[in-house]
């Protein structure tokens, strides 16, 4: 293990977690931040409809609103009686979940902010109903809800706390490795959506086999991943840094050369070590997920401001030209536009071209890679169960089975993301330059056409890959049907062991090539994504800036029919826009 931060009892501060140079290093200080950028994204939104410039008033409201409902999603991992309903409670400073000795249900339950505490169950017979929070175990159990009888799609749980002001939605997972399978089943789903995952084990009871592969799942699909060890109070000094010990040794044997961040708490005492856990959770939730969003919407504002004051400086040169000058300069215009035009085309394509080169050079031979290590330890395990003798052969090499694909894609798969990340870093430096090569020379043609000298636009910052995960494959159908499920036993001696041996290479072939198709086919998407928005950056700059030209010497030509006296008026509320410019500006260069 690289580095593994174990913080005792007393509670410390996880690595990192000091102020940076962004100003967003907590949870309320992301919130204000994310506040401050809705207001200019609102105001710039503004501008442009006033303008008579609709798609790109759309496309900053687009951001400002992607901004309000973007989510920092936490997702609560762990076995059936770890105490999670507690630990979330706890988080939340109120006993909102059900807590004692029954599992959660296996629908989703989420919990994001509201001014008041409420419940709303979605129901696939009837839509979605409010309930007293009170009656939630009626819904949300196994005892109120066996087996999910009453046909609850989710549950969403609003509460006024401050971890969820921020923008903050918890994922209560069901309990793995509980009596009912549908649970676990229900857990790895919920993978998917988390930004972040808090895993909580307790001191009273060794990690599991199930929390273990689970453990592994987690490892390729959740971005961040901390350990907390709960029930801490139970032991002594001694026996809990014994039991440290042992958890730390047991989850490097899952996730060898990785750096582990693992919090003994209490979560039912508050106690240091707890507010230490949640300090990380905060500050891991704010440097991925909530920096990403931030930054994506600070780029939208920041081009917006290019454009306006671009803008400004060809309606005040618009407004200086003749009829016959407006003429001219459209037919120039339309002849240099139409040529930019076309190198967009080809910029597209050479994008789509780096993609399915990216696919080519680094997705396959990767895939080729875990084919064959795959099945090299499928064999290897086959072989490892026969050696152990015939007691129980075929049900040690179906659980054989379900361990070594679950390590060999929770161990592929952030090796596949690295590898991919590289590539899609350079692709999207080329695509930034490119990028940034049409922008320069549409000013260019705007600054000849209306003779002005106009700022560069830049796109370098935006052309950057999404903080999302590449590869989300969750690791399913593990254990299929049981391997030659019609033979009731086993056939005597090397035949029955050969038939066996078959059977199992047989069936761990077929995980190694199914999961070897899913992760192709969740990167090929996510790769897909990332080009298709890249292009829409593209295409946003390019017409804004030339809505922008098309919408001064529009300016100019109704200022030249309504006289002199409209000229000045013009010229006036150009210095008002250009005064609001400034202070957007200096709002947004505030706290950087």
């Amino acid at each position: 293990m690289t580095a593994n931060r174990l913080l005792d009892i007393a509670g410390q501060s996880p690595a990192g977690s000091s102020s940076d140079p962004g100003g967003v290093s907590s949870l309320s200080q992301w919130h204000d931040r994310r506040a401050q950028l809705v207001t200019i994204l609102d105001h710039l939104a503004e501008m442009a409809s006033k303008r008579s410039d609709p798609a790109e008033a759309e496309r900053r409201s687009a951001a400002s609103k992607r901004l309000v409902e973007g989510r920092l999603t936490l997702a609560i991992l762990g076995e059936f009686k770890r105490g999670k309903s507690t630990l979330i409670n706890s988080l939340l400073g109120a006993e909102v979940m059900p807590v004692g000795v029954i599992p959660m249900t296996s629908v989703p339950l989420l919990v994001e902010y509201g001014a008041e505490s409420q419940v709303t169950v979605e129901l696939a017979s009837r839509g979605s109903v409010k309930i007293d929070p009170s009656t939630l175990r009626d819904y949300a159990t196994e005892t109120g809800n066996p087996g999910n009888r009453r046909g609850v799609v989710r549950v969403l749980v609003q509460h006024p706390a401050p971890i969820l002001r921020s923008g903050v939605i918890l994922v209560d997972t069901p309990g793995i490795g509980s009596i009912h399978a549908h649970n676990t089943t229900a857990a790895y789903e919920l993978l998917a959506q988390a930004d972040a995952a808090l895993f909580v084990l307790s001191v009273d009871s060794p990690a599991s086999r199930a929390e273990l592969d689970f453990l592994a799942a987690a490892r390729g699909q959740v971005s961040r991943l901390i350990f907390a060890l709960n029930k801490a109070d139970l032991l002594g000094a001694e026996d809990l840094q014994q039991s440290i010990r042992f958890v730390t040794s047991v989850l490097e044997e899952v996730a060898p050369g990785e750096e582990l961040s693992l919090y003994p708490i209490s979560a039912r005492l508050r106690d240091p070590g707890f507010q230490a856990m949640a300090q990380a959770l905060e500050h891991f939730l704010v440097e991925d997920r909530g920096r990403f969003l931030l930054e994506r919407a600070k780029d939208v504002a920041d081009r917006a401001l290019q454009q306006e004051r671009q803008a400004l400086q060809l309606e005040r040169a618009a407004l200086t030209l003749s009829a016959e000058e407006v003429d001219r300069r459209i037919s120039a215009l339309d002849q240099r536009l139409q040529e930019v035009s076309r190198q967009r085309l080809e910029a597209e394509e050479v994008l789509a071209g780096d993609m399915r080169r990216l696919v080519a050079s680094t997705l396959d031979p990767a895939i080729g890679r875990f084919r064959q290590r795959g099945e090299a330890s499928v064999r290897a395990g086959v072989e490892g169960e026969i050696a152990a003798g015939r007691d129980g052969l075929r049900p040690r090499l179906e659980r054989r089975l379900v361990a070594v694909i679950t390590e060999e894609v929770g161990r592929f798969v952030p090796e596949l993301e690295a590898e991919l990340a590289v590539g899609l870093d350079e692709i999207a430096r080329r695509h930034a330059d490119r990028t940034n090569t049409l922008l320069a020379q549409a000013l260019a043609a705007a600054s000849e056409v209306f003779q002005v000298t106009l700022g560069q636009m830049s796109l370098h910052t935006a052309m950057r890959p999404s903080s999302r995960r590449l590869v989300l494959t969750k690791i399913e159908d593990l254990a299929l049907e049981r391997l030659s499920s019609a033979v009731k036993g086993m056939a005597p001696g090397a035949i029955g062991i050969g038939l066996a041996r078959r059977d199992a290479l047989s069936r761990g072939e077929e995980l190694v090539d199914r999961h070897c198709g899913r992760v192709r086919h969740d990167a090929v998407e996510r790769l897909r994504s990332q080009e298709q928005e890249w292009r829409r950056d593209l295409a946003a700059a390019l017409e804004a800036l030339e809505a922008t030209m098309r919408g001064a010497i529009s300016a100019a030509a109704d200022s030249r029919s309504a006289g002199a006296g409209r000229q000045e008026s013009l010229l006036a509320a150009l210095g008002q826009r250009e005064r609001r410019v400034d202070e957007l500006e200096v709002d947004l260069r505030s706290h950087q």
